[in-house]
């Protein structure tokens, strides 16, 4: 049985995100490999292969600003609970 996230569709749709961002890879590798998992996942891919490169990268600066924004929330409330025990 195939795994349906490895059907070629998804791997292509993979490859353009991934070639989208690699701009990206210097400085963040990681996030670019999960958003390319995540983005070729989710939804429809015969929809998303569409897309151009500056939506691609759009909602990957918005992954990473969501990304980022929780963690300084979770660092937050932990030092805010440092300091109050």
């Amino acid at each position: 049985m195939e795994d349906w996230r490895y059907s070629e569709e998804r791997m292509l749709l993979r490859q353009k995100v991934f070639r989208a961002l690699t701009p990206y890879l210097e400085n963040c590798p990681r996030h670019v490999y999960e958003f390319c998992n995540l983005w070729s996942e989710e939804g429809n891919p015969s929809a998303k292969s569409e897309v151009l490169h500056s939506q691609i990268e759009r909602a990957f600066q918005d992954y990473i600003f969501e990304k980022f924004e929780n963690t300084y929330r979770r660092t937050e409330f932990i030092n805010y609970h440092a300091k109050n025990n």
